[in-house]
């Protein structure tokens, strides 16, 4: 519409297409989103045995161009073999990886590490990815993986709000649990996951 008829359009019906634009991207974004969050099965499927740095490097395949505009420091350390889908987790890391970017300090060179953790004590082990953006309050940390949420800090950034909901449902449908830790405003934050060695979905 604007092309066929930008002749005739003065600015202020120019900014109100622009809108319109801006909105149906939204919402196909939305739509999108809720349809990756709709797809991801109760029951896990392609479950092999793999070493996590498989799933992390395809994850920042994908994240290459955003990783060089922001000149990000990424520090990979070791990572254990675990029984899950590599799709799936590299998904995971992709969303993670990607809020660091996202959320970075303008001031300070992002640096994001993953890596290990001790085991969890009951089997499973526990992955980090850590950054050193802006943070996160304390009380806000269990409202960020509410799907549609996003708090204040975020509301000038890019996102829909779906992206660690999606993170929580994979790794709950992996047998695991995600959690996030900071100390605050300007702290950066560190996101956990943890995965077990040996799990079977169950047989109803």
């Amino acid at each position: 519409l604007e092309l066929k008829h930008s002749h005739r359009l003065n600015d202020e019906a120019k900014e109100y297409i622009e809108y319109i634009v801006t909105g149906a991207k939204r919402m196909q974004n939305l739509i999108r989103g809720l349809l990756e969050y709709s797809r991801i099965s109760s029951v896990s499927k392609d479950r092999k045995s793999v070493n996590l740095k498989e799933p992390l490097y395809n994850a920042l395949y994908n994240l290459n161009l955003s990783v060089s505009e922001a000149k990000a420091e990424i520090i990979v350390k070791d990572l254990p073999d675990v029984n899950v889908e590599p799709d799936q987790i590299a998904h995971v890391f992709q969303n993670l990886i990607g809020n660091a970017l996202k959320f970075r300090k303008e001031n300070e060179r992002c640096k994001i590490e993953i890596g290990t953790d001790h085991d969890a004590g009951d089997g499973n082990r526990i992955v980090f990815v850590k950054d050193n953006g802006i943070g996160i309050e304390p009380d806000d940390l269990d409202k960020i993986f509410v799907i549609f949420k996003r708090l204040s800090a975020s509301t000038n950034k890019p996102g829909d709000g779906i992206g660690l909901a999606i993170c929580k449902r994979i790794i709950e449908k992996q047998g695991g649990r995600i959690w996030a830790e900071s100390n605050g405003k300007g702290s950066g934050t560190v996101f956990k996951f943890s995965l077990p060695d040996d799990y079977k979905d169950e047989v109803i």
